[in-house]
C-alpha cells in the first residue's frame, strides 16, 4: 500500500513540475509582429525585417544599439536594443 501511495505522490509532483515548466515557457514566448503592430504596442516585441544600410549606431559604453528596420511591405521603424550587440 505504501508503494502505491508513493507512486501517486511522485506522479503528482512530476505533473505539477511539468505544468509549471510549460507555463513558464509559454510566458516567455514573444511572437513576431508587423511594424504597425509594434508601433501601437507598449511592450517589447519582435519585428521581422531588414536593417536599413547605414542606420545602425552602437554605443559600447551603454550597450545600446539604434537602427532603422524595414519590413517586406516597405514600412520602417526606428529600433532601440539594449544589450550586447547581436
Amino acid at each position: 500500500m505504501k508503494i502505491k501511495k508513493s507512486y501517486i505522490i511522485g506522479g503528482v509532483v512530476i505533473a505539477l513540475a511539468m505544468a509549471m515548466a510549460m507555463y513558464s515557457f509559454q510566458s516567455t514566448l514573444t511572437s513576431y509582429v508587423t511594424v504597425s503592430e509594434a508601433k501601437a504596442s507598449n511592450r517589447p516585441v519582435q519585428v521581422a525585417g531588414i536593417v536599413v544600410k547605414g542606420t545602425d549606431r552602437y554605443d559600447l559604453n551603454s550597450n545600446n544599439l539604434l537602427f532603422t528596420l524595414r519590413e517586406d511591405g516597405g514600412d520602417e521603424m526606428k529600433v532601440e536594443y539594449d544589450g550586447p550587440r547581436p
